[in-house]
């Protein structure tokens, strides 16, 4: 009967960990998607609507990219060093 109880509450506890690993897991992930795609929104969008997980895939572009890279490129420096 003792190894029972005790084979139920490692159940329960294994149990308990995976449901609170889930959510710090979500908590750590969900922030990096939100900047991911918040990465290819023009900046008046983000600065009209904030961050957020809506996706308008005619407004998303890869222009913020294409124009970082541009500096990088015509500079000659790094990114974080053109413009200081």
């Amino acid at each position: 009967m003792a190894t029972s109880s005790k084979n139920k509450n490692a159940k329960l506890t294994t149990a308990g960990l995976l449901v609170l690993f889930g959510i710090l897991a979500i908590l750590i992930i969900l922030p990096i998607a939100v900047l991911f795609i918040a990465s290819f929104k023009p900046g008046s969008d983000l600065l009209q609507y904030g961050l957020n997980l809506n996706l308008n895939p005619e407004r998303m572009s890869l222009d913020t990219t294409a124009s970082c890279s541009s500096v990088t490129m015509s500079t000659g420096a790094g990114f974080l060093t053109a413009f200081s």
